[in-house]
Formats: structure tokens, sequence, C-alpha cells
């Protein structure tokens, strides 16, 4: 049951995004000419409340230092920055989860096979002693990579279409002899894009059991997520890959400072958990 929620939530997870990133470009786009309308504070709720502000900063910047790169750079360093209590609070979630691995494994062993109602009464009430023990909020821990996604969503909609609603020069958009409104043609932050994603998938499975990366969902999703990005940055406007190239570093930045996924830790093989098998 377990094994089948966490898949489902994996999958929910990528399906918002796909929605998201490709299926509703048709909405922020002019009938079959395909061009980007501007920013509609007045008739769209999620453009006013969620848009808007990462649009502001974006342009804050663009205004101030006449580039969209530096522009998309610092925005990006801000909102990330801004999600960091977030982070911290998923990235703790993780880490007890990981901890109490084996007295899971232990519960689980004890009812193997046993599918009446009173053994699987006994194996819920265990595991529900054991998540409280230890802290561990399953509902908290699912939720917290949601709460992430409407600002993630928000700052790709702003990247895109601040340009058409600030009406920028072509010399605020030229970085790098790339035009940041226009796909790459020469394919660079396409496919830094794939790099960076898949060094950000590795870099996340440091530290995991064996178990957890053997895991058949956690392999799909390790190839899947750079592929994805990499085909939707061939068709995007090269600010989206660029912001995609930041994020990546920075989030990569981030589980190594954090989750210090290199060093051993000597309590890494010590299980913390105080729960005692009710017997």
């Amino acid at each position: 049951m377990k094994k089948r929620l966490t898949r489902f939530l994996l999958f929910a997870f990528s399906l918002i995004i796909v929605i998201n990133v490709s299926g509703c470009a048709k909405i922020y786009r002019e009938g079959n000419t395909g061009e980007i309308y501007p920013l509609n504070y007045d008739d769209y709720f999620w453009d006013r409340v969620f848009v808007q502000p990462v649009a502001w900063l974006l342009n804050f910047f663009t205004s101030s230092w006449g580039s969209y790169a530096l522009a998309i750079l610092l925005t990006t360093l801000i909102v990330r920055t801004l999600l960091m209590p977030v982070y911290t609070k998923s990235n703790d979630m993780s880490k007890k989860m990981q901890l109490i691995q084996p007295d899971i494994k232990k519960i689980q062993e004890k009812y193997a096979g046993k599918t009446d109602p009173e053994s699987r009464n006994k194996m819920s009430f265990e595991m529900m002693k054991l998540y409280k023990d230890n802290d561990v909020h399953m509902f908290l821990g699912c939720l917290m990579p949601f709460l992430q996604m409407p600002v993630f969503l928000a700052m790709y909609n702003a990247v895109v279409k601040a340009p058409v609603t600030y009406n920028y020069k072509a010399s605020n958009l030229t970085f790098l002899h790339l035009n940041l409104s226009q796909p790459d043609p020469y394919y660079i932050l396409p496919i830094l894009v794939g790099i960076t994603m898949f060094v950000l998938q590795q870099i996340s499975m440091y530290g995991l059991s064996p178990e957890a990366k053997n895991n058949s969902t956690m392999k799909i999703m390790l190839y899947f997520m750079p592929i994805m990005m990499l085909m939707f940055s061939f068709t995007q406007a090269s600010a989206l890959s660029l912001y995609w190239v930041i994020g990546n570093i920075y989030s990569t930045l981030q589980i190594i400072i954090f989750k210090n996924p290199f060093k051993k830790n000597k309590d890494d093989n010590v299980v913390k958990a105080k729960y005692k098998e009710v017997k």
C-alpha cells in the first residue's frame, strides 16, 4: 500500500509539471500564431497573485542592470532562498524516514503473510506509534514538495511572459549571442538543462539505502525528469532553459550543503528510533 501511494504521488507530481509546462501553453498563447501574450493582472487570478510578484522582480533587475539573463539569475536565487524553510523541513522529514526504515522493515516482516483484520490493525497501530515517537508526519512529508509547485510554476510563467509584458529591447534579451526570447538554435542550454537535472537527480540519491536506490520508481524518475526537461527545452524560449539550469545548480548545491551526501556520517548506521515493539 505504501509503495503504491509513493508511486502515485510521484506520478501526480510529474503529471502536474507536464500539464503546466506543456498543456497550459495554449492558455498563454494567442490564437494560431503561437505568440505569447502579456500577463493579465485584471482577468486572471493566477497572474495577479502568483506570477506578478515574480515578474516584478524580473523587470526590476532587468531595468536596473539591462540584462534579462542577470535578472533571471538574481530572481531565481531570491525565490529559491525564500523557499529554503520548506526545503529544510522536507529534508528533515526525509532524513527521519530514512532512520526509521529498519524499524519499518521489522514491523512489516513481523506481520508478513498475516491478512486478518486484527493483525492489520496491530500493524497499523505499531506503524503509527513509530511515526509518532520519531516525530514523522507522513502527510506533511508528502505535502512539502507540493507547496513549492505554485512558486516554481509562477516562476516559469513569469520568465516566459515578462519579455512580452514589458517589451524588452533586443539588447536586454541577448545572452552569449543568444536571444533569450527564442529557442536556443545551438542546443547548448537544453543540453545543459538535461545534464544539470541528471546530476541533481544523482546527487539527491546519495545517502539513500540500497533498497531505496534500487526502487523501480526511483530509477524511472532518475531518467524521466532529465529527458522530459531536455525535450521541453528544445522548443521553449532560451530564458526558460537558463532558469532551469540556474535552478538545477542551486538545488544541487542545496543538497550538498544541507545533506552533505559525500560525507559518511558515523550515525548513519545507528538507528535513532525510540520505538519499541508492542508485544
